[in-house]
């Protein structure tokens, strides 16, 4: 498991590091910069997101380094929108003209005006996407796009026991039933912070 947690977690730090900072610049200022930024996620939602990951999986080669990437660039698109759509409804906020009509730099205004107020919807975002992560990763392992021997993980033990369901079915249990656990503990948390938030 730890090395789907590792992916789980590279790929959800990206995409909501990248993916926020984008959608944060972009929801800020907006103008030209806002139209181009959501016409390119647009474009990357328009494909299904475990077909553009085989896509730039395929360019790149098979390891895990390509797959945090490739569904790092899969995840983005979905931090900008959450992330823009939250700041949009800050940026005109009372606190925020007042900011500005003082002379605050537009820096301290995102970071520090902004973003604590948009920071729970933030985190259950997060942990959304840990859970998809978690679910891509499996998913592609199992197919034999994600990693590779000798390195293991959920979806690898998976695919490696599915030559042995009719002889040994409990070899799938423990790898699927980590990743109902993983998953719907994860889900669960995240409802959590939805509901004090």
């Amino acid at each position: 498991a730890s090395t789907s947690f590792f992916i789980a977690v590279s790929v959800v730090l990206i995409g909501a590091i990248v993916g926020g900072f984008l959608g944060a610049i972009t929801a800020y200022y907006g103008g030209i910069l806002d139209a181009v930024m959501m016409r390119v996620t647009d474009a990357i939602n328009g494909f299904p997101s475990i077909l553009l990951a085989l896509v730039v999986i395929s360019v790149l080669g098979t390891g895990v380094d390509k797959l945090i990437l490739a569904l790092a660039i899969v995840f983005c698109p979905s931090f900008i929108r959450i992330v823009r759509s939250e700041f949009i409804k800050y940026r005109d906020a009372d606190f925020v003209v007042r900011a500005r009509l003082m002379g605050v730099s537009n820096r301290r205004i995102l970071f520090v005006h902004i973003l604590p107020n948009i920071f729970s919807t933030f985190l259950v975002s997060v942990m959304i996407g840990f859970n998809n992560a978690i679910l891509a990763e499996s998913g592609m392992s199992f197919l034999g796009i994600g990693v590779q021997p000798p390195d293991a993980s959920l979806g690898k033990m998976l695919s490696d026991a599915q030559g042995y369901l009719g002889s040994a079915p409990w070899y799938a249990l423990a790898p699927g039933l980590s990743i109902v656990w993983i998953v719907l503990g994860f889900s669960l948390l995240s409802e959590g912070i939805r509901r004090q938030s």
